[in-house]
């Protein structure tokens, strides 16, 4: 006759993820419940893989919610000619210690980043997309980038910072990184790093009704009910603080 819940806070306070599920280790004992499937306000019932994914993803937006703010900088760089993938690496790793020295030149603090390269194999040209840690303006990191990657053309936005962009950022990421022509995702070392605070709720099991903590609201998009591969209830819910 339980429950258990996921809560995830992020170190300025402007997110929580929530996650409140049964498994065959916790759940409820009225028979009613436990063949419960749950309204859709979301996708259908996920397969073991979906969740995963979905798992991989809820992750890496925590980490880039934690690490990443508005006014970041979204970096893509291509290459006018074909590089084989460890001509890419070898490119972008160079550019990586040019960057790094300039960060710490200028802000006397270390680099972040959060990375992935495409295109590794098979068609379409390799490239990179980053998400930096702002340490100057826009106009002098556009000149830094074009010294430091003669290679192609580069491409920089400014990263939102909401909830939203940040679960776009981490989706993209991961499926890139999943493709067979991917490449693992890759962060700098000086990331914050932290986990959701486990707890078993003892009722026989949650409000399929999402509520968003006072002064918060619920991310519609990416919040809802829906039931895993075993028939088993769980809900996700992304707040964000009203404002932000």
């Amino acid at each position: 006759m339980a429950y258990t819940e996921e809560k995830w806070k992020s170190k300025d306070g402007r997110l929580i993820v929530s996650k409140k599920y049964h498994s065959v280790h916790v759940m409820p004992k009225d028979p009613k419940i436990k063949q419960k499937r749950a309204p859709r306000t979301g996708p259908t019932t996920e397969t073991q893989e979906k969740i995963n994914e979905r798992h991989r993803q809820e992750r890496n937006m925590r980490l880039i919610a934690d690490n990443f703010q508005a006014g970041d900088f979204f970096l893509t760089f291509t290459t006018e000619t074909r590089m084989t993938a460890e001509e890419l690496k070898h490119a972008v790793k160079n550019m990586m210690d040019k960057l790094r020295r300039r960060c710490e030149k200028m802000s006397g603090e270390k680099l972040k980043y959060f990375r992935v390269l495409e295109n590794l194999v098979g068609r379409g040209r390799p490239h990179a997309h980053m998400l930096v840690g702002r340490f100057c303006t826009d106009a002098e990191m556009l000149d830094i980038l074009r010294k430091i990657w003669p290679h192609g053309h580069v491409q920089l936005k400014v990263f939102g910072g909401q909830a939203i962009d940040c679960w776009q950022v981490a989706n993209y990421y991961s499926k890139q990184s999943k493709k067979e022509n991917g490449a693992r995702i890759d962060t700098s070392r000086n990331l914050v790093r932290r986990a959701p605070k486990k707890r078993i709720i003892h009722r026989e099991t949650f409000r399929d009704e999402i509520k968003p903590p006072k002064g918060y609201h619920v991310v519609k998009p990416v919040s809802y009910n829906s039931v895993t591969h075993d028939g088993y209830p769980f809900q996700i819910a992304i707040f964000e603080r009203d404002g932000s």
